[in-house]
């Protein structure tokens, strides 16, 4: 029996990203992006996790995916995975 709770278990998966620059001009904000699409693929749930602190938490000018979590990064836990899209996380978070 539980072998089919684990199976029906999703995955939660952190990926950072920094809505305080523009989505078009940062390589790491479109790598969370595009990992967002991935994970979202392979059925997980997935955190956005906001590594600044601001009033922005993202960016008017690209949709929202639907079902996904914005977090900060001081409010974030229970993550299965975190991925560090560009190494600012700091690993006593």
């Amino acid at each position: 029996m539980s072998d089919n709770i684990c199976k029906n278990t999703r995955k939660k998966v952190g990926i950072t990203y920094n809505p305080t620059i523009p989505l078009f001009y940062s390589g790491a904000n479109q790598t969370a992006i595009l990992l967002v699409e991935l994970f979202k693929e392979l059925n997980y749930d997935i955190t956005l996790v906001n590594t600044k602190v601001s009033d922005s938490d993202w960016w008017s000018d690209y949709p929202k995916p639907e079902n996904i979590t914005l977090s900060s990064i001081y409010q974030t836990k229970d993550l299965d995975l975190l991925i560090d899209v560009d190494g600012q996380a700091n690993e006593e978070y």
